[in-house]
């Protein structure tokens, strides 16, 4: 999993920074600085949408649950669900995507490496639940389309600034003092 993962990523960063335009210095360093705000209001946005899709598929099971409890017959047998597999994955897939976003908020903010895995993995299910939104909930093409250019964007932006996040600094060796300086030394 890790070398797939591996790959996946030397392919973005052949796609989104050797073929890509590259963004100004004074850019990336400013999306640097408000990557962490971003993550946050990233991670709250997407645990909230997957709240509204959780009310949106709980709908049909309460009216259908009111019109039981208020008719002698009840509303006959068929019961409307819209909890269908595609539903649990865009929902799995967004509750996945907007906790990562928060853990990505505290690393982000101190530069690590990990938080911009955190978000770049929070990117990847962003493009698993646009998929899964084209079989799910209201305005499937429109959900569809705005997750994959979020996921697009969002991609190229993360890999624009990739190199500010865990960039090992190389110290130089300490001199080593000669003969004479040591303590102890004899000349």
């Amino acid at each position: 999993m890790a070398k797939s993962m591996g790959r996946l990523e030397a392919r973005c960063n052949k796609l989104f920074v050797r073929n890509a335009p590259r963004l100004s210095k004074t850019a990336r360093k400013t999306i640097v600085a408000w990557m962490p705000i971003v993550s946050l209001f990233a991670g709250v946005l997407a645990l909230l949408t997957a709240m509204g899709l959780w009310r949106w598929a709980r709908i049909p099971d309460k009216f259908a649950g009111v019109c039981n409890a208020h008719s002698v017959s009840g509303c006959g047998n068929q019961t409307v669900s819209r909890f269908s597999t595609w539903l649990w994955i865009a929902l799995i897939s967004i509750v996945i995507e907007g906790v990562l976003y928060l853990l990505a908020y505290s690393k982000l903010w101190n530069n690590k490496r990990k938080g911009w895995k955190y978000m770049y993995r929070g990117m990847l299910l962003n493009l698993m639940y646009a998929i899964a939104s084209l079989f799910t909930g209201p305005g499937r093409m429109l959900h569809f389309m705005s997750s994959l250019i979020v996921s697009i964007l969002g991609l190229y932006v993360l890999f624009q600034v990739r190199r500010s996040y865990g960039v090992r600094r190389v110290l130089a060796p300490e001199p080593v003092p000669e003969a004479s300086q040591q303590p102890g030394a004899t000349v």
